[in-house]
């Protein structure tokens, strides 16, 4: 039986670096894992903001904001 609680409330989110999801290379369809297995950055942003966050817009255009701003 605990004796005590922590309650921890959050005011911001930050993702792992994308520079890290695309050398792991965890969306590569060459890998072991089903990619349909997997969500989207956008599809779990959408699902940790109740739906507020625009998954499909930020999946959308994920690709071209990778080219122009990660390196």
């Amino acid at each position: 039986m605990p004796t005590s609680v922590i309650v921890v409330t959050t005011t911001s989110v930050y993702t792992q670096c994308p520079k890290a999801l695309v050398r792991s290379k965890l969306w590569d369809a060459t890998r072991p894992r089903d990619p349909s297995d997997l969500p989207s950055v956008g599809e779990i942003m959408e699902l940790i903001t109740a739906g507020t966050f625009d998954g499909k817009a930020y999946d959308e255009f994920y690709p071209a904001r990778i080219r122009e701003t990660l390196y």
